[in-house]
């Protein structure tokens, strides 16, 4: 029984690593706006109507289309990184992606009767991309400590044979003679044995992808061009995938036996998971309308599969290298439920020379949740503790998107900005600035838009209790263009 919890022990603290705040946060934090006219004007025109992307914040803006409408919007991102060592005085490091995706596509079925109360019952199909993932990082430099601090510290207190029941960490450490025993459970390596604890240098290539592209069943009407409501059926699918390659190298020759050590972990997320939004406009005037909106959770079912591999290479004439060791394929399948979303629009038509718009946004982090039940490995306990440490570390947030149109003749003008704020304490809140170019014609529309987000975080190299931490400060500024075609029908 103890050899069997030991090995739990162990297999939660590698394996479910991949389950954490950093999942919540990246799966949970959208952004519905999808096609060029929303995006330009800062997707704040919930209470406006009459916009594909609007199925996804404000499903009642379907109801304000006259006429069928066919809309495709492809996209391209271009992601700079740029990452550095907290308290190393290297050089920063850039690195940047660039990727075209499809950022809408979709169909409104109108049916709209001028004569009677009920104007229009529409329908809405499509898919809306609400999350891109794309992103490549590297960074180097010169710190105290190792990688193998973390390994000493899973190791200390456990047998051989226990040790090695981990294939994705502790295991290959054993493995490729980085962990050195020193007597009943415990052990030491190379760094440790080392004096002065001296600078080794560090460097790591992160190469992430993915999306979440939401596919959604629509249904709106309109009462008398007065009242508008709608619902959606949606079913995001997700897709993540991340390729981490770490290396240390004592290049000073400080350590006597130590060279190098190369961790590489590869982690694949996919998935799919289901939710329902309700939506109200209401036109007070010709002039000013008013929008509510409702999101309920998203319930994603996702499956990751992983693997590690480590290279650990030493000068001992007494001992061969443990050259590379690699992990077995792991799998893990379980749930995460995302927060529930409250929106409040405002828009007001000025003349026939455009429109102004705001819309505030509620989402509380906190209440996300992870189920690992539905995996029969799945580790309750560790379940339990993330479950807890959502609750406590993540913060509610106020969004606020402001925008406008400008029309002239034939063309449109647009601008917007987003607020976001902080998901957690130590996550700040964000700005993003958007602009954009219009031409509508009686059966044909163009929008072209440009978005720009600047996101400041940070992350660990990897993870240790009684050694110092290695932060990686890192800034993200991704630039979107956007341009959809809509066709009349």
């Amino acid at each position: 029984m103890r050899f069997f919890l030991c090995f739990i022990f162990l297999f939660s603290i590698s394996l479910t690593n991949a389950q954490n705040l950093t999942d919540v946060v990246r799966y949970s934090v959208v952004d519905f706006g999808a096609t060029g006219r929303a995006i330009g004007a800062g997707g704040s025109f919930s209470a406006m109507g009459a916009d594909f992307s609007l199925v996804g914040s404000n499903p009642a803006g379907l109801a304000a289309f006259r006429r069928s409408e066919l809309v495709i919007t492809p996209g391209f991102d271009l992601v700079n990184n740029t990452a550095n060592l907290a308290n190393d005085v290297s050089t920063l490091t850039d690195d940047s992606r660039k990727k075209l995706n499809l950022t809408n596509f979709g169909v409104v079925l109108s049916s709209y009767r001028a004569n009677r109360k009920w104007k229009t019952f529409n329908i809405g199909l499509g898919v809306n991309r609400i999350a891109n993932f794309h992103k490549n990082i590297s960074y180097r430099g010169a710190t105290n400590g190792s990688i193998s601090d973390r390994w000493l510290e899973l190791s200390q207190g456990f047998t051989v044979e226990e040790v090695e029941q981990d294939p994705f960490e502790t295991g290959l450490a054993w493995d490729s003679g980085i962990l050195l025993s020193t007597g009943d459970r415990s052990y030491t390596t190379d760094y440790q044995d080392a004096t002065n604890s001296p600078l080794l240098d560090k460097s790591q290539t992160v190469q992430q992808k993915g999306y979440i592209s939401e596919f959604g069943i629509s249904l709106a009407t309109n009462y008398n061009d007065k009242l508008y409501a709608g619902v959606m059926l949606g079913f995001p699918i997700l897709f993540f995938e991340e390729e981490k390659a770490y290396r240390e190298e004592d290049q000073g020759g400080n350590v006597e036996f130590f060279d190098a050590v190369e961790f590489n972990e590869n982690l694949s997320t996919a998935g799919a998971g289901v939710n329902f939004k309700l939506g109200t406009i209401y036109r007070l005037n010709q002039m000013l309308r008013f929008g509510l909106a409702v999101h309920t959770s998203t319930v994603y079912t996702l499956e990751e599969d992983f693997s590690t591999s480590l290279n650990y290479r030493f000068t001992d004439p007494d001992f061969e290298e443990g050259g590379l060791q690699e992990s077995p394929a792991g799998n893990f399948n379980y749930t995460l439920r995302t927060p529930w979303r409250l929106s409040a629009s405002v828009g007001s038509i000025i003349t026939k020379r455009g429109f102004v718009s705001a819309e505030v946004e509620y989402v509380d982090y906190a209440n996300s949740q992870f189920n690992f039940t539905s995996d029969a490995g799945g580790d309750i306990s560790r379940q339990n503790t993330l479950n807890e440490e959502i609750n406590s570390t993540l913060n509610s947030a106020t969004n606020l998107r402001l925008g406008g149109e400008w029309t002239y003749k034939i063309y449109r003008f647009r601008a917007g900005a987003n607020f976001f704020g902080a998901v957690s304490d130590d996550v700040e809140s964000k700005l993003t600035y958007h602009a954009g170019l219009g031409l509508r014609k009686n059966s044909f529309f163009m929008d072209l838009a440009y978005k720009l987000d600047n996101t400041e975080n940070s992350f660990y190299a990897y993870r240790t209790q009684l050694s110092s931490s290695q932060i990686v400060q890192n800034d993200t500024n991704r630039n979107a263009f956007i341009l959809t075609f809509g066709f009349k029908i």
